[in-house]
């Protein structure tokens, strides 16, 4: 009986051992990271997908720069999902968990194109981080619109008022919306409201616009008559196409819209985030919208310092120079001119010429802008004088990935919530913990090295030199290697 129960444990370690390998087998098998490879075709599943994982606690990286991996070639605007590669600023979650909430939530997006790449590999990467975007819907229908497309694409999003932007409400956000389709948005912000947009931008929130929200957030254009464009400057660039001899908000006196309908634009910036995936001529709906020109350079004033009230008109001195993004590049004939709005007939029969001296066809013959961006502060600006966030048919509605132009604010999105700041960093980290120990390691041999020829040690290059804490060059060489 001895020898039966003995054998019995035996078998249950047996047993218990044999129930790890495959676990032990699970581990050795999780990828270093997946790629997920974004196209024309599965841009906007992609990005519902990674929106998803973020969500979930998944870290995500953002390609900047084309790259290789797995023997394959990657495009800048592609995603890195870290497994068992080491995270970059703050931990993923356990890399088998990581692989499951990943294997999983890819199934409900069979358009993804998943790569699993079990060896390293080097990228330059942008840390995506969880996107929350308050739309602006004070008298703003259009704030629908926006609130459809970013909940589709997989964002988290309100609709927000004036009264709890004036009371703090960005606080929670780290994008703000400011929709087109009407004026009154600096009136209902108000002044204090203003403030807080703009104290949230420096802060390091992002805020994207589109045709009216645009005009609100200008400078000043040079002799433009409205007082209260001051409240809300984001960027370097003003109105092209206002009246200055008009006051606002006289219409058409002072404003002149180029007209309504599907026109060209040109991708001044390929290489820039909100531009990754966008064709180098693409089609977008234009409503009226502003026509931007850069601001010329000494326009916008140096700070005023107040200094005996200790003030800083603060807002002035935040704003970078402009990022020219996409520029107005031709019409199609599903536009309407402005100067043709009660006579279509005219438009049809107007020659070239007569159609080139019209407010878009200058536009595009002076090569101005309808999508900017720039940094404020700590914080990111992408504005757009049409509407990348409508579909491209008479119903506006968004269809998905053949609707490649909604892909601006996605990246938009993206790139205002995203680590660092300012620059990509490499991916796997260059200097992690272990390589800055291993060089401290390396720099304390060669100082042992150095002492231990002192004092036949090489003199410091004396002539290179000067005298601090009332040593020579040559004593404080000595002094360091006793």
């Amino acid at each position: 009986m001895p020898d039966l129960r003995r054998m019995v444990v035996i078998l249950i370690v047996a047993c218990m051992l044999l129930s790890l390998v495959p676990s032990l087998a699970v581990a050795e098998e999780l990828p270093y990271a997946y790629v997920v490879r974004v196209t024309m075709d599965n841009w906007f599943e992609s990005y519902r997908f990674i929106n998803t994982l973020i969500y979930s606690g998944v870290r995500v990286y953002w390609a900047q720069k084309s790259f290789t991996a797995a023997d394959r070639n990657f495009s800048a605007g592609d995603f890195i999902i870290p497994v068992r590669a080491p995270c970059i600023g703050w931990d993923n979650l356990p890399s088998a968990k990581v692989n499951e909430i990943v294997l999983e939530t890819v199934k409900n997006h069979p358009k993804v194109e998943l790569v699993r790449v079990d060896e390293e590999f080097k990228a330059e990467v942008l840390v995506l981080k969880p996107a929350r975007v308050a739309i602006y819907g004070d008298q703003i229908s259009n704030c629908f619109v926006f609130y459809g497309l970013i909940k589709t694409l997989g964002f988290k999003a309100d609709i927000v008022t004036g009264m709890e932007v004036r009371a703090g409400v960005l606080r929670n956000y780290n994008v703000f919306a400011l929709p087109g389709d009407s004026l009154p948005q600096l009136y209902s912000l108000g002044i204090d409201g203003c403030n807080e947009v703009k104290k949230f931008i420096i802060n390091g929130g992002g805020l994207i616009a589109s045709c009216a929200g645009t005009i609100a957030t200008a400078s000043e254009a040079p002799g433009e008559v409205w007082p209260q464009k001051k409240w809300l400057q984001v960027g370097r660039w003003y109105l092209w196409n206002v009246n200055t001899s008009e006051p606002f908000p006289t219409f058409p006196g002072y404003y002149n819209p180029p007209g309504i309908g599907l026109i060209m634009l040109k991708n001044e910036n390929p290489n820039h985030p909100v531009m990754f995936g966008i064709p180098d001529i693409f089609m977008v709906v234009h409503w009226q919208g502003p026509v931007l020109k850069p601001v010329p350079v000494g326009y916008i004033m140096w700070p005023k310092v107040n200094l005996t009230a200790r003030t800083v008109e603060w807002e002035e001195q935040w704003l970078s120079n402009p990022i020219p993004l996409a520029s107005y590049y031709d019409w199609t004939n599903r536009f309407t001119f402005f100067e043709y709005y009660y006579n279509l007939t005219g438009q049809k029969i107007a020659t070239p010429k007569e159609l080139s001296e019209t407010w878009l066809g200058r536009a595009i013959s002076e090569k101005l802008y309808s999508l900017m961006a720039g940094y404020m502060g700590n914080g990111k600006v992408v504005v757009a004088g049409s509407h990348p966030e409508l579909g491209l048919r008479l119903s506006l509605e968004f269809k998905g990935s053949v609707d490649v132009q909604a892909r601006i604010f996605a990246n938009a999105i993206l790139w205002e919530t995203s680590e660092p700041r300012y620059n990509p960093v490499s991916f796997p980290v260059e200097y992690g913990v272990e390589k800055v120990i291993s060089m401290k390691d390396r720099l304390h041999k060669l100082f042992n090295e150095l002492k231990s020829l002192s004092p036949t040690a090489p003199k410091p290059l004396v002539e290179q030199a000067y005298s601090t804490f009332g040593m020579s060059p040559d004593e404080k060489w000595r002094w360091l290697l006793i």
